[in-house]
């Protein structure tokens, strides 16, 4: 994490301030983290689903698939629904 940290401090344009959305995954609040003066951090709360782009793929999932045809990846192409089924 660190080095990406100091990756992000470097490409931010020179006078730029950037914030990074955080999830709740325990590098992202280690002691070790070394900050960069040009660098916030701001945490998600700790159940958010609304703010996390990732749960909108869980409810595409949820509403495109059903349990039983979601074993393969087939049910993810261009929203063509789930072996068949859609």
């Amino acid at each position: 994490m660190n080095s990406r940290l100091a990756g992000i401090s470097r490409c931010a344009s020179k006078g730029a301030h950037a914030v990074l959305v955080l999830d709740g995954a325990g590098w992202h609040t280690s002691p070790s983290l070394r900050l960069p003066e040009n660098i916030s951090l701001l945490p998600l709360p700790r159940y958010a689903p609304a703010l996390n782009p990732v749960e909108k793929v869980w409810e595409f999932l949820r509403q495109t698939c059903s349990a039983i045809a979601c074993g393969t990846a087939r049910c993810l192409v261009a929203g063509s629904g789930c072996a068949g089924h859609g």
